[in-house]
């Protein structure tokens, strides 16, 4: 997995990364796509890293960058609110597989868990674009 720090974001991906997740449904973005268990997230996608009261290492950049893509998913209403306990978990098992410690993946997990209800919530209208 390749990435850059940018402005804006915190990260743009620098490579395309394909990664198995337990959400059978289908969606499609201009740099995400999810067809039935396999996330597609294409390179120039830009994310922040892990959120909250937290520091982005090694362990928890790809988990970072799945959920938050599956995340975006959800805002966008391109897959259902039922999937963020899947999309939660999946960030669990990446950042575990990553070498994060239990009890920190055990915070990590928990924090997204409880206080990302409003992270994955559908957007009702678009963002502002803003020119200067």
């Amino acid at each position: 997995m390749k990435y850059r720090e940018i402005n804006n974001y915190k990260y743009e991906l620098m490579e395309t990364l394909t990664e198995s997740v337990p959400i059978s449904a289908n969606a499609l973005t201009e740099f995400i796509e999810l067809d039935r268990g396999l996330l597609t997230i294409r390179e120039g996608y830009c994310w922040d890293g892990a959120s909250g009261p937290t520091i982005d290492t090694k362990s928890t950049m790809r988990g970072s960058l799945v959920h938050d893509a599956l995340y975006q998913l959800m805002r966008m209403g391109k897959i259902g609110q039922e999937y963020k306990p899947l999309a939660d978990q999946t960030f669990r098992r990446l950042i575990r597989a990553d070498g994060m410690g239990v009890f920190r993946a055990w915070y990590y997990y928990n924090g997204v868990r409880f206080f990302g209800r409003k992270a994955a919530a559908v957007q009702q209208r678009e963002p502002k674009i803003i020119e200067v």
